[in-house]
């Protein structure tokens, strides 16, 4: 249900957004968007719950950064958990990067899409998300987490360099600008279908391999590298996009995605097999 939530936000903003701005220019739009923001704190105050009450024992005040070292502590002694903290927020970097700002940037710059055009592109793309949550849900319970992860990660990986080829092509005539922007909405689609699935998979595996007393400190770590990720992808890749053009930009970001495709399913495969060793050298 909350992936469901996520996908009416995705749905219904793109076009909102296009019309508050359209109608009332940046700085309004912009006072807007923090009005409501306000509204939302507001109104997340008056939830009344009982799972939101505190558990009736006493519990130790940390800080932070204790929080943070203790997170930290215990994913160094995971041998996967070391190695998949550093592919994570790289591939969330590229992959978010790359429709945030090298797509982006494609369709309102190059491809001149109005504002209402380009909501519209985005509030079609999403659709997806409305209805991906009820297969992904059996799908996460039934396909392990290596291979779903792997999978769908070389999926979103293939599609954006097809993204990057059919940029190639509309931006230098071979097929008509409408049609380039009809198949990258498509490949854009396939994106989010495959994404939903991992990163449902990602969150599942993560708490259900780390201790509970551990799991909030855990769930930090990962949740901060992932925000400094996406931060410095967007920098990234537009320092590609100036540098490279916008469809080698995007090429550029498919093959790291790539390799990080690559690297997680290898680092799982090793790690799991270390594993079994000891067990087997133990018994």
């Amino acid at each position: 249900m909350s992936k469901v939530d996520d996908g009416i936000v995705w749905v219904t903003s793109p076009m909102l957004g296009a019309l508050i701005y359209t109608n009332l220019g940046v700085v309004p739009a912009i006072g807007v968007a923090a009005i409501m923001y306000l509204l939302a704190s507001l109104l997340q105050k008056t939830i009344r719950t009982p799972y939101a009450l505190p558990i009736p024992e006493k519990k130790e005040k940390n800080n932070f950064f204790v929080e943070i070292t203790g997170g930290i502590r215990y994913i160094l002694g995971n041998r996967f958990l070391t190695g998949f903290i550093f592919i994570l927020p790289v591939f969330n970097a590229f992959f978010s990067a790359t429709f945030s700002v090298a797509v982006a940037y494609l369709l309102r710059e190059a491809f001149e899409l109005s504002v209402e055009a380009y909501g519209m592109f985005n509030t079609l793309t999403t659709t997806v998300s409305l209805f991906v949550p009820f297969i992904a849900v059996p799908l996460v319970k039934k396909v392990p987490f290596n291979k779903l992860y792997w999978r769908h990660s070389a999926i979103i990986a293939v599609t954006i360099l097809f993204i990057a080829l059919f940029a190639f092509l509309g931006l230098n005539k071979y097929i008509g600008v409408m049609t380039s922007v009809i198949i990258i909405g498509i490949l854009d689609a396939i994106t989010i279908t495959a994404a939903i699935p991992m990163q449902m998979t990602c969150s599942v595996f993560f708490r259900t391999q780390t201790p509970k007393h551990l799991l909030s400190r855990v769930m930090m770590v990962v949740s901060l590298v992932s925000s400094i990720g996406i931060a410095c992808g967007k920098i990234a890749v537009g320092f590609l996009v100036d540098n490279l053009g916008i469809y080698r930009a995007i090429a550029v970001s498919g093959m790291l995605l790539i390799i990080c495709a690559l690297s997680a399913k290898w680092l799982y495969d090793k790690t799991r097999c270390v594993s079994v060793q000891s067990e087997t050298l133990s018994a």
